[in-house]
């Protein structure tokens, strides 16, 4: 994927909290507590593009771990279902710890970390294996069961630790004996799946010479101790760690609390590792990246890091913290602009990352030749989003460097062809995946796509309702409907509203997204089923007798109508309107209308549907150049319609057309409030800049 605009973050900041280039082996001086570094933006923003970049640039240079909370196994390979918050000794942010500590510990091909952690596995192994009772295996058949093995030592511990006395030297041995007994059973034990086995021995081995430390190297179990004693935990430090294992399986305050300590137990153990020669020598950081934070356990990480960055280990330096890069959605607060020198005192920087407008995307095409309308193009399909924009300007490259075969393909009707290949592949990048992966990213959940490929087309939730209950009737759909906003909001925070009186947003409110939806149904519709569809559409807003109708249900009406390529239909009902005065409303009717989907081709030899005469035309009241009127207002709306396309670049002919009939229409009418002169003076150049319909000013104060 193209990266724009994150030189600061690439290219300065981060290699500086590493300290470490990320292109050579330049060191930088050593610096005390950095901030968590967190880039804010929508989907396909390039969030994890550029994760990705930074994963490749450090990868075997310092000890990196790269986790995805919204994926399975939060992205690490060959893991099974982690276990979650519905079990007593475990949580979805012990199974992160887990695995972000093994990770980093372990290393990776051709690189060997010497990170050591002490504090965290002792922790992690009191939590999640320090049970009353818990799922272990089955007997192994032979007469020797590992499982009553580990629970009868387990008993005998306990008893022990529990003691008002402890006989310390009973207690040695049978700790002895119980982490001997665990071996075999750690992954049952833990409820981590098959493919942790080794993180977790690693883990167990830790916690082991943690316990056994001689009395001058007990630095893990001091720390636990000092901490639990804050909390008002009782006893030496071996029963204080025994309460709060117990504690954390009340899944109540007293979880996060010990999901604080834990994460905790994180930053010592890698500041520890910082000893006062590393730092003299600016041994470069480790450098953890965790895509979509928003999702679980992120929102408890955070909090955790964020409470935990602002511990110092003790009066005299500040800490040595790892390198956080975390990405999410939306915008929390306002977020800085990205830049390379955020205040290093505060714990946590929120930056959004830049969105990618026309003067982006001809920075990215760099100094070679392109055809003038590519940038509008891919800034429209693209909502400003990096990764929709680098695959369009792949297939731009794929085409031999030509914007003609690439509108071709998006234009071309029906079929399974590249067409749907590209446009599906648009959508993906906007939306998470589900399934397996697929070139490297995981699909979007194919129901989920037909189903928001066919709720596109709606204009409000009533129509989306209707179009569930008659197209997709499997279950409730209001549910669907409910779910399906959830989902599209998810990862597009900000609504689109249409500039017309009482209508709200089409129900895929993101401009971009609706495109794409919509020329993929077109890609993939057959001539006959879109004219089902939208006929279906068009009936669900129905206009009552022969007066003036409210304008959003006309608009709505009209709309329908236009995208089933009744023309003649739209005009008879646009030339009436016309004439009952409104200009404003009139304007912002051909506004919505004119942002209808083009359909399918019409086969050969299909009629075009009849329609009667206008009846504005013979209409003894109407203007006396009602023919005139009727014929302006009907290369209006084609013009215009054909203009506002997805895939309409400013063509001169149709603005030249648009600019001299409303030059017509406002010579025909009074206009005492000037609505049609702003029109076309306004229009025209609203067009030349890539302004569409429904967003061109129709005198309501909308989106112009």
């Amino acid at each position: 994927m193209r990266l724009y605009g994150q030189e600061a973050v690439l290219d300065d900041l981060v290699p500086r909290l590493v300290g470490l280039g990320r292109e050579n082996n330049r060191r930088f001086p050593y610096r005390g507590g950095a901030p968590v570094v967190h880039l804010v933006g929508g989907r396909g923003g390039g969030k994890t593009a550029l994760l990705d970049e930074l994963a490749a640039s450090y990868l075997n240079r310092v000890p990196l771990v790269r986790a995805d909370l919204a994926a399975p196994a939060f992205g690490f390979d060959g893991l099974g279902d982690l276990p979650g918050d519905d079990r007593p000794n475990a949580s979805h942010l012990t199974s992160l710890l887990y695995l972000l500590s093994g990770h980093l510990q372990l290393g990776g091909d051709g690189f060997r970390s010497t990170l050591k952690f002490r504090r965290l596995p002792l922790g992690l192994l009191v939590v999640t294996s320090w049970l009353t009772a818990t799922a272990v295996p089955e007997p192994t058949g032979d007469g020797q069961d590992p499982a009553a093995l580990f629970m009868e030592r387990m008993e005998r511990l306990r008893a022990v630790v529990t003691a008002d006395s402890a006989d310390r030297g009973r207690r040695k041995e049978l700790l002895r004996q119980w982490f001997d007994a665990l071996a075999p059973v750690a992954t049952a034990v833990t409820a981590m799946p098959p493919g942790a086995d080794t993180l977790l021995q690693t883990a167990a081995t830790s916690a082991r010479e943690a316990f056994f430390a001689p009395r001058g190297d007990q630095a893990a179990l001091h720390w636990w101790n000092e901490r639990l004693q804050q909390l008002r935990y009782q006893g030496d430090p071996v029963q204080k760690l025994y309460w709060f294992g117990q504690a954390f399986q009340y899944r109540d305050q007293r979880r996060e609390e010990a999901e604080k300590l834990l994460t905790a137990a994180l930053l010592a153990d890698i500041d520890d590792h910082y000893n006062l020669w590393r730092r003299m020598d600016d041994v470069p950081r480790p450098l953890l990246l965790i895509d979509n934070i928003d999702a679980l356990p992120g929102d408890r990480f955070t909090r955790a890091l964020k409470e935990a960055f602002g511990h110092l280990p003790d009066g005299r330096r500040a800490a040595t913290h790892p390198v956080f890069v975390v990405t999410g959605r939306g915008t929390p607060g306002t977020p800085s602009p990205l830049t390379a020198d955020p205040a290093p005192d505060r714990p946590w920087v929120s930056m959004g990352l830049p969105r990618v407008g026309r003067r982006q995307i001809q920075t990215m095409l760099g100094t070679r030749f392109y055809p003038p309308g590519l940038p509008l193009l891919v800034e429209r399909l693209s909502g400003d989003r990096a990764g929709v924009a680098s695959a369009l300007l792949d297939a731009y490259d794929d085409a031999g460097g030509g914007l003609g075969p690439i509108v071709d393909q998006l234009r071309s009707p029906n079929g399974t062809g590249p067409v749907a290949g590209l446009l599906r592949e648009l959508v993906n990048q906007l939306f998470p995946g589900h399934g397996s992966p697929d070139r490297g990213a995981l699909r979007m959940d194919p129901a989920v796509l037909d189903r928001l490929r066919l709720l596109a087309t709606a204009l409000d939730r009533t129509a989306a309702i209707g179009l569930l209950t008659s197209h997709r009737p499997e279950t409730d759909p209001v549910d669907r409907v409910d779910d399906t906003l959830a989902y599209v909001a998810a990862g597009h925070p900000v609504p689109y509203r249409w500039p017309v009186v009482d209508t709200a947003a089409p129900f895929v409110a993101d401009r971009a997204l609706r495109d794409l939806l919509l020329l993929l149904l077109r890609a993939e519709t057959s001539w006959a089923d879109w004219g089902r569809l939208h006929r279906f559409l068009r009936d669900l807003h129905p206009l009552p007798g022969d007066g003036p109708h409210p304008v959003d249900v006309e608009a709505k009406y009209l709309h329908h109508a236009l995208a089933l390529g009744d023309s003649a239909e739209v005009g008879n009902a646009l030339h009436r309107r016309f004439l009952d005065g409104g200009l404003s409303d009139w304007l912002a009717v051909l506004n919505v209308v004119c942002a209808a989907p083009r359909p399918p081709d019409r086969p050969a030899g299909a009629q075009a549907p009849a329609v009667a005469a206008c009846g504005s035309c013979g209409d003894p009241a109407a203007a006396p150049n009602a023919a005139g009127v009727h014929l302006a207002i009907s290369r209006l709306l084609n013009a215009l319609w054909a203009q506002s396309s997805p895939l309409a670049v400013p063509d001169e002919g149709h603005i030249a057309e648009i600019e001299a009939q409303l030059e017509a229409l406002r010579k025909e009418t009074a206009d005492t409030d000037g609505v049609l002169r702003r029109a076309w003076l306004g229009w025209p150049g609203q067009l030349r800049l890539g302004v569409q319909a429904p967003d061109l000013d129709c005198g309501q104060g909308g989106n112009a």
